[in-house]
C-alpha cells in the first residue's frame, strides 16, 4: 500500500505540473476573462496538491499555525483546497452567461 501511495503522489505531481505548464503557456495567448479564471483555477489546484503533499510529509506542521485554540492552518487548508473549484465555477458561469 505504501508503494501505491508513493506512485500516486508522483503521478499527481507530474500531471499537475504538466497541466500547470500548459496553463501558463496559454495565459498570454488568451485574454478572455472566463478562460483566465479556469487557468488560474488549474494553477491553484496544483498548489493545493503540493500543499497537501508537503503537509503529509510534515514539512508544514499544523501546530505551528495555531494561536491559542484557533487554528490558522484549518482556515488555510479550507481556502487552498476549495479555491480552485470556486475559480472553475466562476469561469464556467461566465462562459454560460455568454452563450445565453
Amino acid at each position: 500500500m505504501e508503494s501505491f501511495q508513493f506512485i500516486n503522489t508522483i503521478v499527481r505531481l507530474l500531471l499537475g505540473a504538466a497541466a500547470s505548464l500548459f496553463a501558463i503557456l496559454n495565459w498570454p495567448r488568451n485574454r478572455d476573462i472566463a478562460w483566465l479564471f479556469i487557468i488560474i483555477g488549474t494553477l491553484t489546484l496544483y498548489i493545493s496538491s503540493v500543499f497537501g503533499i508537503i503537509t503529509s510529509m510534515k514539512v508544514i506542521i499544523p501546530e505551528f499555525l495555531t494561536v491559542g485554540n484557533f487554528s490558522y492552518f484549518e482556515i488555510l487548508n479550507i481556502i487552498i483546497h476549495n479555491l480552485p473549484f470556486i475559480l472553475f465555477a466562476i469561469g464556467f458561469i461566465i462562459l454560460l452567461r455568454r452563450k445565453i
